[in-house]
């Protein structure tokens, strides 16, 4: 279960969207960016190591983190983006009406603003860092193809180390490997 605060936005402002508030949201806002023919963006957002920050700092540390990175992130994106918790202590954003450009922008400025981030913990001076996984509405493939492209973004950025953000991308048919 996720230890991220999962509230209706209305109920406070450093709440999140739960998982079940934020698919519907997703669904709704897809159908619409189709019918429509607007940019949907989607992110996945992970804490680097926050799972060792607990360990090592303890809960409270790693609560004062994560209500830093919320306030952040709604800081630096606008009110019509949409913020919700995951399970597996991942955040999710969803961008309407935006670029690839646009939300690369948006992506270096969440990487910037949370190594700006200052924690202390056991008498130590802690950093954050983010790991994001971003996917484009494509015209086919539906709301599943989506998240599961950010997933899979989000985990090739955190096997890269973390403190990136990486964006889905299909490989063009021409560079599959060949098969014998």
């Amino acid at each position: 279960m996720s230890s991220f605060p999962a509230h209706n936005f209305g109920q406070s402002e450093k709440s999140l969207f739960s998982p079940q508030e934020i698919a519907r949201l997703m669904e709704s806002e897809y159908r619409r960016s189709l019918r429509y023919g607007y940019g949907l963006s989607l992110c996945l957002l992970g804490i680097d190591r926050l799972e060792s920050l607990h360990d090592l700092y303890g809960v409270d540390s790693r609560t004062r983190i994560v209500e830093a990175v919320v306030t952040m992130l709604r800081s630096s994106t606008r009110a019509s983006d949409a913020l919700g918790t995951l399970r597996g202590e991942r955040l999710l954003m969803l961008f309407p009406h935006s670029t690839r450009p646009a939300c690369q922008a948006v992506a270096r400025r969440l990487l910037a603003g949370c190594r700006e981030l200052e924690f202390r913990g056991d008498g130590r001076d802690l950093r954050a860092s983010l790991s994001i996984g971003i996917a484009q509405r494509a015209s086919e493939g539906g709301l599943a193809a989506l998240a599961a492209q950010a997933e899979r973004a989000l985990a090739a950025a955190q096997e890269a180390g973390g403190n990136r953000f990486v964006e889905f991308e299909e490989l063009p048919a021409s560079s599959e490997p060949a098969r014998f």
